[in-house]
């Protein structure tokens, strides 16, 4: 078993994948709207509470999917790939996972750093401290 090479990723990986993937667009878009769209104050806190809720989400996420990456076999690219096309793909897919981690890093940094100190309760279930000294 040691040796073993699935031909794709296990369903729980894929499903991780997608979920994740939709939920940066998400955030993407109501990021977009809350900030640049005219709309009442209490649905701009509302959605910047749901959006700080689904950034702790993801960072968590973030973590499960990184411990998912290192427990399971992952797939060999094709042998017809050119060397450098290999390298390419093993950059990119690094660089998504550093984007992955970063971005929701950077939203509790604002949060943090925000003269307002407003809390972040996670869809209410518990609030998520603020980073230490800032």
């Amino acid at each position: 078993m040691k040796n073993y090479t699935p031909k794709r990723y296990n369903s729980f990986a894929i499903l991780l994948h997608w979920v994740m993937a939709l939920s940066f667009f998400a955030m993407l878009g109501t990021g977009v709207y809350m900030v640049y769209f005219d709309i009442d104050r209490s649905l701009q806190f509302q959605m910047y509470q749901w959006h700080k809720s689904g950034g702790v989400l993801l960072f968590l996420a973030f973590f499960l999917r990184l411990a998912v990456r290192f427990v399971t076999a992952k797939p060999a690219l094709p042998e017809s790939f050119p060397k450098l096309e290999r390298m390419a793909a093993h950059l990119g897919h690094l660089g998504l996972y550093v984007v992955m981690f970063l971005l929701p890093l950077s939203g509790w940094l604002m949060v943090s750093s925000s003269v307002y100190g407003l809390p972040t309760i996670v869809f209410g279930w518990f609030e998520w401290p603020h980073m230490p000294n800032l």
